[in-house]
């Protein structure tokens, strides 16, 4: 499903920030723990990929939110319409029968009209 889809994107992302961070340190090991503007260079850009992640997952979540209220109105308009058209449905049912209620009452009323004009 979508979910999980995202579920392995956020892990795959997470796992490439562990490797990249496992890689700073074993330079800054390396260095002599020295600091160096390779060092700190490497460690802005890794914080500036951690908060594209987090904001990416942020703006995921906030979506997943909308298309789930989405969804929800959806359904709703949905029953809605189906409790209308039901509804219609029925009262033109109503309708008929009344209307064939009176055509047999005219039809019956004439029959009677012409039988007089016989008398």
């Amino acid at each position: 499903s979508e979910r999980d889809n995202f579920k392995l994107l956020y892990d795959q992302s997470s796992d490439e920030v562990r490797r990249l961070r496992r890689e700073l340190l074993q330079r800054d090991a390396s260095l002599g723990g020295q600091h160096s503007p390779l060092r700190h260079s490497t460690q802005i850009l890794l914080k500036q990929v951690e908060q594209e992640r987090d904001d990416a997952l942020q703006r995921i979540s906030h979506l997943q939110h909308e298309r789930d209220s989405l969804q929800e109105r959806l359904r709703i308009s949905t029953e809605s319409e189906k409790v209308n058209r039901d509804l219609i449905e029925l009262k033109s049912g109503k309708t008929e029968a009344d209307l064939k209620e009176v055509i047999s009452e005219r039809d019956e009323l004439a029959s009677r009209v012409a039988s007089l004009r016989d008398l």
